[in-house]
């Protein structure tokens, strides 16, 4: 399962334009959304627990990290953990 969800967002994070590092697991689906412009980077080794059975809310919603406008940054350092339902979008840079 895990490899099935890195998978895909890897296809994911290529179609929207972020940059993904390396060794980041994914427990679930995660979804990206980039305006023109901006930038998403995530460093290695980070974890992205979406599956409710994955985290300790027991939820299961996607992550998702967008930015909203043209020039927003949005930079996640290494080992960085996010769980269901987090979502992070930038407005400003």
């Amino acid at each position: 399962m895990l490899r099935y969800y890195g998978a895909r967002a890897m296809v994911s994070a290529e179609y929207w334009g972020v940059d993904l590092g390396d060794s980041c697991d994914f427990y679930g689906p995660v979804r990206f959304r980039r305006m023109g412009r901006s930038l998403i980077r995530v460093a290695s080794g980070c974890v992205f627990r979406s599956e409710y059975w994955s985290n300790g809310a027991a939820i299961g919603r996607p992550c998702m990290l967008s930015t909203l406008c043209e020039g927003a940054p949005l930079l996640l350092g290494e080992g960085c953990g996010l769980r269901a339902r987090f979502t992070m979008k930038v407005a400003a840079s």
